[in-house]
This record gives structure tokens, sequence and C-alpha cells, in this order.
């Protein structure tokens, strides 16, 4: 029996077909297009309103937190504001990947996301390699041991 309704809770724009619509015979009616950096908050700005049934999430991945600039969590906020029905995401931590930017660094960036999200009652979309217990503690440090927590 094949499915008449699939969500995809996890995909990424394409910069170079990024206003090409999903096809319709598709089983994916609906999905999560997770913005990781601030380039790719724009793309995702743009084309979600053409694209039914696809929620936008806006976060800084730990990848790219060395290129996001300094006013990146004011930008975060404004993009989360203009899309009132969006998820905070790609965010979390890469402790594999630690060169890019250091543990401690990639752990203030997650705090501050998670306090963001619970301020703007957003569900969050994680990326975790190498750092549950980490990624547990910045939980509970932005939410208080995690009362009123969003999705995670």
């Amino acid at each position: 029996m094949q499915p008449t309704f699939l969500f995809d809770a996890h995909c990424h724009p394409d910069p170079d077909s990024a206003t090409a619509p999903v096809r319709s015979e598709s089983p994916v009616k609906s999905r999560l297009l997770c913005g990781t950096n601030p380039a790719d908050w724009k793309i995702i700005a743009r084309i979600t309103p053409d694209w039914p049934g696809t929620r936008p999430a806006f976060g800084l991945h730990p990848w790219h937190i060395a290129d996001a600039g300094d006013d990146w969590l004011a930008g975060l906020e404004n993009r989360l504001a203009a899309f009132p029905a969006s998820w905070l995401g790609e965010a979390g931590l890469d402790f594999l990947k630690a060169g890019l930017a250091s543990v401690e660094r990639q752990r203030e960036v997650f705090v501050a996301q998670l306090r963001l999200a619970e301020r703007k009652g957003r569900a969050v979309n994680l990326h975790c390699v190498k750092a549950w217990e980490a990624l547990v503690e910045g939980r509970d440090a932005a939410y208080l041991c995690g009362r009123g927590a969003p999705v995670l």
C-alpha cells in the first residue's frame, strides 16, 4: 500500500533550482525547508510562499557559525518575526567537525537559538553529531530543565 501523504521533516533549499516548485505527483505533500545560514534564509524567504505545503525554518547550523557575522542573531529573529509559522532550524551541535567553530562557541550559539525559539514559541529542527550530552545540557540551560521547551 502506497502512502497518500508524506511529510519531509528535513530538506534544504537548492540555490540552483530554488524557484522550481515540487512536482504535484510527488507523495511528499508537505515539507520543512531548513535554513542553515543567512544566505539560505534569503532563499527560503523568497521561495516558501510559492511552495504549497512548505513550512520555513531558519537557523544557524554549527558548520556555518564562523561565516555568519556578528549580527546573525538579530537577522534570525527578524526572519522568525517575518514568518510567524516558521520553525527554528537547522540548529545544533557537531563535535565531529568542531574545527569549524569551537565546542564552546557552538554551545553559545545553540543556547542562544533555543532561548530565541522559546521566546517566540517555535519548534526546533536539530542537528547533533557526537554531542548528545551537550545537546541535553544546552536544552536544560535554555529551558530551565526542559519546562516549556518546543519540539526537540
